[in-house]
């Protein structure tokens, strides 16, 4: 499996050598282009850009000229859900799993067990193995036009034609060839430097990108030139032929569910969490305690006042600092009084959720909805919390034994996809032995099926946390 790729890797070598300047300038064009998605242009450049640099290298190794069509808007497209995918999962697995990133500053803080860039790496490979499927879209539409839909199904036929597997280690070779300067340097200064150094390292080595851009997008396009013969008839013309449109539209669905799942928990994370059950810990000084609608309690030397009104506890500084209300626990009964206490420059507030209106107070042992109940959050002098972070929040909302389904749906479905439709591309594109069209509609049938349960828990996961259930 490995020396396809390295085959793949020489000759996309032998291209730049022959035209480094165009390929090149292209790659680096795609680099600052990148770079500038937060900026807004970037949202429309990189994919176009990186539609250029497939046609240039395309041409390169078909000795014609790639015409321009409006086909790679759809190619574009799938450039921007690779970038968005890849970059989505390795963002949810560094927040997921708690990379070294800031998890907050009270003494009930956890604290980082693994470097950021490893969890970031980890996820981003699991991306790039989702994409595998749509590996050579992008080149299909570019190469014969066509949709989106002809240009998945034609992709298929290749990876089934190479191999599901030389696939995968192709996909994921050529990314890490590109990433290649950026993983370098973040390991060499994490392993012998200080971590918080390895986004100046990172960004210092991505000139180097240049080269390597190319040579990793030159390695899938060297792959799909060796069997794009078997997608065109004799005249040159694509062979189209399309599933029926209730297996075609179910798979797309089940297809998508982990990805709308990733979306959905990405969007919950803007929800601040909430203060977790228990107490302050000993040995903190305590500075009082205020009571529904009652004066506020203002903490000396920080200019903040806290106070419980309407159940919920609000925390206000002079010229609107602090955070405001803090989200209400995760119960239906109300915050009846806080109390404040300092460790340091940390502050722990603790907040005591009452009985509920129709509690009865005459039972020897009261039921559980008459008990009080305490929640604490952390604040600093500014009125920053201190326990409310990406991971807490995502924590909160994702609970940890969920999270493995959501991979397994990234890790499973690829496979679920080629094997379903392979054997229908097959019976569209020959050459030899081809499956009959029935035959193949029911693998695909059956690979459906495989895929909606995992669909089905995928999407439920990605409710649970925008709801916050």
């Amino acid at each position: 499996m490995l020396w396809k790729s390295w085959a793949a890797l020489r000759e996309s070598a032998g291209w730049i050598r022959q035209h480094p300047i165009i390929l090149c300038a292209l790659a680096g064009a795609l680099v600052v282009s990148v770079g500038g998605v937060f900026c807004g242009f970037g949202v429309v450049a990189a994919p176009w850009f990186a539609c250029e640099l497939f046609a240039q290298q395309l041409g390169i190794a078909t000795g014609r000229t790639v015409p321009r069509t409006r086909a790679w808007v759809g190619a574009a497209l799938f450039q921007v859900a690779a970038v968005i995918v890849v970059a989505f999962a390795a963002w949810v697995a560094t927040v997921g799993f708690g990379g070294d990133m800031p998890v907050g500053l009270s003494p009930a803080a956890s604290t980082a067990r693994v470097p950021t860039f490893v969890l970031a790496i980890a996820g981003g490979i699991l991306a790039v193995l989702f994409m595998v499927p749509f590996l050579y879209s992008p080149l299909s539409l570019i190469d014969f036009g066509g949709t989106p839909a002809d240009a998945t199904l034609a992709s298929i036929r290749l990876i089934v034609q190479e191999g599901f597997f030389p696939s995968v280690v192709l996909t994921v070779v050529s990314h890490v060839v590109q990433l290649a300067p950026v993983l370098i340097a973040a390991t060499w200064v994490a392993v012998a430097g200080d971590v918080s150094d390895v986004p100046l390292a990172a960004a210092l080595s991505i000139p180097f990108a240049v080269v390597t851009v190319a040579l990793g997008q030159g390695m899938i396009v060297s792959t799909y030139v060796r069997g794009r013969s078997v997608l065109a008839t004799d005249t040159g013309a694509p062979v189209r032929s399309r599933p029926p449109r209730l297996l075609a539209f179910g798979l797309t669905s089940a297809g998508a569910a982990p990805l709308v799942a990733l979306l959905l928990v990405g969007v919950s994370l803007a929800w601040p969490s909430r203060p977790r059950p228990g107490s302050a810990p000993p040995g903190g000084d305590a500075l009082g305690e205020v009571e529904e609608r009652g004066a506020p309690l203002f903490i000396a030397g920080t200019g903040l006042g806290v106070s419980v009104v309407g159940g919920t506890v609000r925390i206000e500084g002079e010229a609107g600092s602090g955070v405001g209300a803090i989200p209400a626990p995760k119960t239906d009964r109300p915050v009846t009084r806080a109390r404040v206490v300092r460790f340091g420059d940390s502050y722990a507030v603790e907040m005591v959720v009452g009985p509920r209106d129709d509690c009865h107070r005459d039972q020897t042992t009261p039921p559980r909805r008459c008990q009080t109940r305490t929640y604490t959050t952390w604040i600093s002098a500014a009125g920053v919390r201190l326990d409310d972070d990406l991971q807490a929040r995502f924590v909160e909302r994702v609970p940890l034994p969920w999270l493995p389904a959501l991979l397994f749906g990234l890790a499973v479905t690829p496979v679920a996809l080629v094997l379903g439709l392979g054997r229908f591309a097959r019976a569209v594109w020959g050459p030899g032995d081809k499956p009959s069209r029935a035959s193949a509609i029911r693998v695909a049938y059956v690979a459906l099926l495989l895929l909606l349960p995992i669909a089905v828990i995928d999407l439920a996961l990605g409710v649970m946390a925008l709801t916050g259930r």
